[in-house]
């Protein structure tokens, strides 16, 4: 990421962004100012349209609702050598459809030149400032975080001494962060610190636009003009992706102005984010299927070959996780997000019109089987609370997707609810009765649990403030057990209270601020722009993680760790549209 950005900063490369609509690649290289002329009629290379001819429009950074802007040319004589200055160019096969009026000797009242062209900073809006304001507060928590684990690594209290099972004391100053086991914390901070580099390049790599989309998308001022006879386009339009482009027509009949109506489609999501969640789909479903299928054969090695030093036993474990509940909290984080893209994509099938679309369009479908089968996991696992918490997001989500579809067909609506209830049927099928085996026994595990969480509640009394150290729970928690033969874990089952007692209240308020300053980052400009649904199946998908987290250690596994990572870095990429109707 510092190499990435330092190479921009010395090149002074700008490279096309979703955030930052005025960005089309290297910066300072524009097409020559060059006029064109047709039919006689010359062209201007720079051009400029008055405020009060954008009012037609309704325009996003990558998508809009669907509209018809008329672009008409009845009024050419005060329209001057004036043009729109910011419109997207549409795909090059929907470009080669704009046709000019077959009339003789009259020209024709648009010119497409090269969207490569990077109009002026004074016709372009500075739309970079309010992207920087808004992601400002998260940047600066996430370094207030590290630095809060840097400051408790350096200036350690003391180094527990697993030989000796003692800790070997040392000078540190009591006003600032310090930790008691300082190896602890310096792997804590490293984890920390790779995990932030991950998320800000991954965010950074969701805003940006592929060549493609930057070389479909880009038109600016001098890309569509009108002749100095003929009325500029309404400023300011929105085309759609080459997957969801409507016809631009245009008439032709004899002795009439040349008049486009460019339809939209709706929100649409960039190449990069589809690829990440049809990654994030696919493997959902393979592990569950991995799962079920190693559960299924009784093996106790996992994968069928590796052996654990613990969990022996295969109800224990679960895919490749030696504890089953880790698997269940995965696939709990993975399938919401998946029957939201999915949805998304059906609402993006039923607005295309081309016939290319429309054979493709059955694509998403696929996404259905891989939902079926990794929300049927976390039951099968017979991990309890993994299979509570996915049985309340199937519900949450059946009552999301109701809502959404509620202007649908009620046969549409029905068949939902039937495939929701199939999760349950799945899954009550395969691990059902071992489920409720274990169910049973909730009452004697969960005591033993108590006792431990009473310990450690006594240790986040002590250490209120900065807490032990990031990452220095286990060997700090045996000086609270009241014998040898108290069980000593390595994490506590709950991660919430661990989170307490290694941060403090100081540093768990830095993590909460950063938390909710990345999902707040939703509601503001300068991402991409997509509809609530979407947004929402991701929230349920952290809110289940959060969750499943009071009675257990997810954040303390880095797979489900970095899963949650990569949640919060695509909604801190988004900038959801709650007025937009599904």
């Amino acid at each position: 990421l510092a190499a990435k950005l330092f190479i921009r900063f010395r090149r002074g490369y700008r490279p096309a962004r979703w955030d930052d609509p005025s960005a089309s690649g290297r910066a300072g290289t524009p097409l020559p100012a060059e006029p064109s002329t047709l039919g006689g009629a010359s062209v201007p290379a720079s051009c400029s349209v008055p405020e009060n001819s954008a009012r037609e429009t309704r325009n996003s950074e990558h998508g809009t609702e669907s509209s018809s802007v008329p672009l008409s040319a009845s009024d050419g004589e005060r329209a001057g050598e004036r043009c729109s200055p910011s419109l997207l160019l549409p795909p090059s096969s929907l470009a080669r459809e704009v046709a000019s009026p077959t009339s003789p000797g009259r020209p024709s009242p648009f010119v497409l030149r090269p969207s490569s062209f990077k109009p002026s900073s004074s016709t372009t809006p500075n739309s970079l400032l309010p992207t920087l304001y808004s992601s400002f507060p998260l940047a600066l928590l996430t370094a207030l975080i590290l630095a809060y684990c840097l400051i408790s690594a350096l200036n350690a209290r003391a180094t527990y001494d697993w030989s000796t099972g003692s800790l070997i004391y040392r000078d540190c100053l009591r006003w600032l962060p310090h930790s008691y086991d300082a190896p602890s914390t310096w792997r804590a901070f490293w984890n920390y610190l790779a995990l932030a580099a991950f998320f800000w390049s991954l965010r950074d790599w969701l805003l940006g636009r592929t060549a493609t989309e930057a070389r479909n998308f880009q038109l600016t001022s001098s890309d569509l003009c009108p002749p100095s006879s003929v009325l500029r386009p309404s400023p300011s339009t929105l085309l759609p992706p080459s997957s969801l482009a409507r016809e631009v027509a245009s008439p032709t009949s004899p002795g009439r102005p040349s008049s486009f109506v460019i339809r939209h489609s709706s929100f649409s999501l960039p190449s990069r984010l589809r690829w990440l969640l049809w990654l994030l789909s696919l493997n959902g479903a393979l592990l569950a299927v991995e799962g079920i299928a190693q559960r299924l054969s009784g093996t106790n090695k996992l994968l069928w070959f590796m052996p654990t030093r613990l969990n022996r036993e295969a109800l224990s474990q679960f895919g490749p996780y030696a504890y089953r509940s880790n698997g269940a909290q995965y696939l709990n984080l993975i399938w919401p997000v998946a029957l939201g893209f999915w949805w998304h994509l059906r609402h993006e099938a039923r607005r295309r019109r081309t016939a290319t679309a429309r054979r493709s369009a059955w694509l998403h479908h696929l996404l259905l089987p891989c939902i079926l089968v990794t929300a049927a996991a976390p039951i099968i696992s017979t991990s309890r609370a993994g299979a509570i918490v996915a049985i309340v997001l199937v519900l949450l989500a059946g009552g999301l997707l109701m809502f959404a579809m509620r202007r649908r067909h009620p046969l549409t609506r029905f068949f939902t609810v039937l495939f929701l209830c199939a999760v349950f049927a799945v899954g009550a099928y395969v691990g059902g009765d071992q489920l409720l085996e274990r169910m049973g026994e909730f009452e004697v595990n969960f005591a033993g649990r108590e006792a431990s969480y009473d310990m450690a509640r006594d240790m986040a009394r002590d250490y209120l403030l900065f807490g032990i150290g990031p990452g220095a729970f286990a060997p700090m928690f045996q000086f609270y057990r009241s014998s040898l033969d108290d069980y000593w874990p390595a994490q506590l089952h709950n991660d919430w209270l661990e989170t307490r007692i290694t941060f403090g209240w100081f540093g768990c308020a830095l993590i909460a601020l950063a938390f909710l300053a990345n999902q707040a980052r939703a509601f503001l400009p300068g991402g991409l722009a997509i509809r609530w649904p979407l947004a929402a199946f991701i929230w349920l998908a952290l809110a289940g993680c959060l969750l499943h987290a009071r009675w257990d250690f997810p954040f303390q596994i880095y797979s489900i760790l970095g899963l949650f990572v990569i949640l919060c870095a695509v909604l801190s990429s988004f900038s959801v549209r709650p007025t937009a109707a599904p």
